[in-house]
C-alpha cells in the first residue's frame, strides 16, 4: 500500500478503503475482511467483521471490476473507472443516494431472519427492498414514496434494479450460478443516476443451479474458474 501513503483516507469502510484520488476520482482498496454474524457465522448482510480471508480482496475486485465492465455491455451506468491494482481501483466521485436497495429473488439473509415463517431460499412475490444507510440504526427499512428523491427517479431506481437482475443473471448462467440476492447503491454522475458502491460476493448472495446452499466467496471464485 505505499501508493496509498500519499493518498487522504475518507473513509474507512469495513471490507475496503477509500482514497482521495482527485477532483474528479477516488480510490477504492478492497481488504481481506469477512463480514456476518458472530452467532451465526459468515453473511454478506452482516453489519459485523468477523474474521478474514486471504486473497478474499483481491477476488471481491476482480468480480466488481468484470460486473461493472459487463453493466456497462448492458447500457447501465456505473461509476467504474480503472482498475489500478490487485486490490485498488479507482471509481469516479458521486452524490450519493443514501439508500440501500436490495432485489430478493429468494428468501435469505435479513429476510428469512425476520420471516422465518417464509421458508428458507423461497422464491420471493415482493422483490425490492429499500433501507436507510445508518449503521447504528442496523440500516432501518424505508418506505418508497419516503426515499429522498422526486417520484420519477423512485420509478427509475425500479426500473434500473429490475434491469440490474436481468443482467447480472445472464452474467452468471454460463456458470450455473444463480443469483439469490443482491444490494446495489446509487448515486449522480454529471446529472446521470448511476450504480455505485461495488458488486461483489459482500453484496450478493449466489448459490449453484440446482442446489440449496449459499456460497462462500471462495466457493463463487472455484466456480467461477
Amino acid at each position: 500500500m505505499t501508493a496509498l501513503t500519499r493518498r487522504r483516507l475518507i473513509y474507512q469502510g469495513k471490507t475496503k478503503s477509500v482514497y482521495w484520488w482527485d477532483r474528479f476520482l477516488l480510490l477504492f482498496y478492497f481488504n481481506d475482511n469477512i463480514l456476518g454474524f458472530p452467532d451465526t457465522g459468515p453473511d454478506p448482510g452482516g453489519n459485523q467483521v468477523i474474521g478474514t480471508s486471504r486473497q478474499k480482496g483481491i477476488f471481491n475486485l476482480q468480480l466488481t471490476s468484470k460486473i461493472f465492465s459487463y453493466l456497462s455491455e448492458c447500457e447501465l451506468l456505473n461509476h467504474y473507472f480503472l482498475r489500478t491494482g490487485q486490490r485498488e481501483a479507482l471509481f469516479w466521485k458521486t452524490k450519493k443516494i443514501p439508500v440501500e436497495f436490495v432485489w430478493r429473488n429468494f428468501s435469505a439473509g435479513r429476510f428469512y431472519r425476520e420471516n422465518p415463517f417464509y421458508g428458507w431460499l423461497k422464491p420471493m412475490e415482493k422483490k425490492l427492498f429499500s433501507y436507510l444507510k445508518d449503521d447504528r440504526k442496523n440500516d432501518p427499512p424505508l418506505a418508497f414514496d419516503q426515499i429522498p428523491v422526486s417520484h420519477k427517479i423512485q420509478q427509475k431506481i425500479k426500473s434500473l434494479m429490475a434491469s440490474l437482475n436481468h443482467c447480472l443473471g445472464r452474467l452468471l448462467e454460463p456458470a450455473n450460478l444463480v443469483l439469490v440476492d443482491f444490494k446495489a447503491e446509487f448515486g449522480w454522475l454529471n446529472n446521470e443516476l448511476v450504480i455505485i458502491d461495488e458488486l461483489s460476493t459482500d453484496t450478493m448472495r449466489l448459490m449453484r443451479k440446482g442446489e440449496r446452499k449459499i456460497l462462500n466467496w471462495l466457493e463463487v471464485k472455484k466456480t467461477l474458474e
